[in-house]
């Protein structure tokens, strides 16, 4: 039993990078989503072409990295609402916040490799 014919042709992959080109040169931030609409796929046909046709997945990949770039600039230079660039930032692209603890030890001394550091008393 055979499927339906693929969809998936020589036009594909330069309709998404004229997409993302389009949506560059807008300043426009670039959709997985709204490029699979572009061609006419669902998102699960775009997962599959990833993993079988690899300048489609190259293509894919440079609107993530497009995004992420936008997303970032975006949030830094105040063009974005920041809440929302965090969220997309963590939910697509894999960041996430950190924070910075400084472990002491006895009197304030930092603490080196799980010692505490200890100055010679040369007085």
């Amino acid at each position: 039993m055979m499927g339906r014919p693929t969809k998936y042709n020589e036009q594909t992959v330069p309709t998404i990078l004229k997409y993302l080109k389009e949506k560059r040169e807008a300043g426009d931030i670039p959709y997985i989503e709204e490029a699979a609409v572009e061609i006419d796929i669902s998102m699960e046909t775009v997962n599959q072409w990833r993993k079988k046709h690899k300048d489609f997945s190259e293509a894919i990949k440079k609107i993530e990295t497009l995004q992420k770039f936008m997303l970032l600039k975006g949030s830094i230079e105040g063009d974005y609402v920041p809440s929302s660039a965090i969220f997309q930032l963590k939910a697509n692209h894999g960041m996430v916040e950190t924070s910075r603890q400084e472990v002491t030890g006895r009197g304030g001394q930092p603490l080196f490799g799980g010692v505490d550091y200890i100055e010679d008393d040369k007085s």
